[in-house]
């Protein structure tokens, strides 16, 4: 990949130097050369928008079968802008977004749509085109979610295209839309949640107490990342912001409306935030009594982040994967994923009777029906729970005797 980082800059440090073949025209190579780019995500769609402006006068090397019928296609088409110009107007449009959502639809983009379709126009993109893009998809071994969210996507900047007039429809809605299966996932048993977090509290380092919120309060792990001191007051967490998927920016909010709630604490997770709090001031403390000896980057900032490095910035998303990975390995625990201990937290609470319109306030889930369509299998309680007071309210007495 032609796009680099000059070691020696400090604000904007990437840039591109690239060919792509030579001028039809003129015989000479065509270079590219841009600097000034502050990430490497940002010069790659850079250098992709500019592959895709010289596409009608070079030669592009293979991208499969579906980058192949997309170039056929491409010459019949005279007309209309590419579908990589497009879609990064679309993206720039869409102010409402949220840095996640942002940085979802690059990644999608860069690793999927531009590099299939990005060379072709518009009125050139047909249905079989599309139909053929989602079965690379599967051939992939991509999950159902992910090739959903990557279809839903296209199918959004093609339906703007529609609106716009710069096509007359919309060639994914006349492909049939992946579905998705539900995801089997795993959960601990009450014996097991017992002893992980007994272990937790003997063998536990400044970092567990993300996962200990997991299993206690079901937060998400954006959530659990992002969530300051301030946040937490006496026996409640009142939900603010969340940490980015990258882990490079805090945002404000939730991945939903419903997702900025109250949160009620139990005695015991109060007293684990407590206890973890008081460790946190104690490592501070002792870090500005030695601080003359350290650099400024070095010097830990007082508290803010409940979980946090011992810089005082946010934990890298990626660390705490890394970690709870060790955690399962070493402690010979049952392969669950660090978003199966909120599945546990929700099984808890539907399996003790808890209704479940509580438990989708207290997980922050869109609307009680998400609740139900995921944890539908742990309710077979809730029927027989109310097949007792049925028949008392319909037969004060035996219609047939009991010879029993």
């Amino acid at each position: 990949m032609p796009v680099y980082k000059n070691p020696k800059t400090k604000r904007n440090p990437w840039y591109i130097e690239a060919e792509a073949g030579r001028d039809p025209e003129t015989g000479k190579r065509i270079r590219f050369k841009q600097r000034g780019f502050s990430t490497k995500k940002e010069a790659e769609l850079a250098l992709a928008k500019w592959r895709c402006e010289v596409q009608d006068r070079v030669e592009r090397t293979k991208l499969g079968s579906v980058s192949g019928a997309v170039q056929q296609q491409n010459h019949a088409a005279s007309e209309g802008i590419s579908f990589a110009a497009y879609s990064q107007r679309w993206l720039a449009q869409r102010h409402g977004l949220s840095r996640n959502t942002q940085e979802l639809y690059q990644s999608i983009l860069r690793t999927h749509l531009l590099p299939a379709f990005g060379s072709v126009q518009l009125p050139a993109l047909s249905p079989q085109l599309v139909q053929e893009f989602v079965n690379t998809l599967y051939a992939k071994s991509l999950s159902d979610t992910t090739i959903k969210r990557i279809f839903s996507l296209l199918h959004a900047i093609l339906q703007a295209a529609v609106r716009a007039d710069q096509i007359p429809r919309n060639s994914a809605a006349q492909v049939e839309k992946p579905t998705v299966r539900r995801r089997s996932f795993e959960v601990w048993s009450l014996d097991q949640i017992r002893k992980f977090l007994e272990r937790l509290q003997v063998e536990g380092d400044r970092y567990t107490i993300a996962f200990a919120l997991a299993v206690l309060t079901g937060m998400r792990q954006g959530e659990i990342l992002g969530l300051r001191w301030q946040d937490y007051e006496q026996d409640v967490i009142r939900m603010q912001q969340t940490l980015t998927h990258r882990g490079t920016a805090f945002q404000a909010g939730g991945k939903t409306a419903k997702s900025v709630r109250v949160i009620a604490l139990s005695q015991e997770t109060v007293r684990l935030l407590k206890a973890h709090h008081r460790f946190l001031l104690i490592e501070w403390e002792a870090s500005q009594q030695v601080k003359q000896c350290l650099t400024a980057e070095e010097v830990p900032r007082p508290p803010l982040l409940v979980v946090s490095t011992p810089e005082g910035g946010p934990l890298s998303p990626r660390l705490l994967h890394r970690m709870w990975q060790r955690i399962l390995q070493e402690w010979q625990l049952p392969r669950i994923t660090f978003h199966d201990l909120r599945h546990t937290h929700a099984s808890i609470l539907l399996q003790q009777g808890v209704h479940p319109k509580i438990v989708s306030e207290r997980l922050g889930h869109a609307s009680v029906h998400m609740t139900l369509n995921t944890y539908s299998h742990l309710l077979p309680h809730l029927q027989h729970d109310m097949i007792e007071p049925l028949d008392q309210l319909l037969f004060s007495q035996p219609l047939l005797p009991n010879h029993d």
